[in-house]
């Protein structure tokens, strides 16, 4: 019974020791991944501040007519929209190129 106990005591306090280096790890890992995402945060609030004044949006589209002709526009937006599909079906294709490499 004395040699459970005693085992039962060491196995606890190897556990223990494995659950404090992964929670130092996860510390480290969550610290990265706060910086990166504090990136989007500020993005994600400076598009929530301009959903919430209107003008903001109307005063861009209004000086973003004056500085650029309405033709160089039209060809600003088009090729625009055609770099958004071609990355839209960038993203679509990497998962089946990833399992494709993965099989050789």
């Amino acid at each position: 019974m004395i040699r459970s106990s005693e085992t039962l005591a060491t196995r606890r306090r190897e556990l223990l020791a494995r659950c404090a280096e992964q929670r130092r790890t996860m510390t480290l890992h969550s610290r990265s991944l706060s910086q990166a995402m504090s990136k989007f945060d500020r993005a994600f609030a400076l598009v929530a501040r301009i959903r919430q004044h209107p003008g903001i949006i109307a005063g861009i589209v209004i000086v973003t007519l004056i500085a650029f002709k309405p033709r160089r526009l039209v060809a600003m937006i088009s090729t625009s929209a055609i770099a958004l599909r071609m990355l839209r079906a960038a993203r679509t294709m990497v998962p089946i190129v990833q399992s494709w490499r993965a099989r050789r």
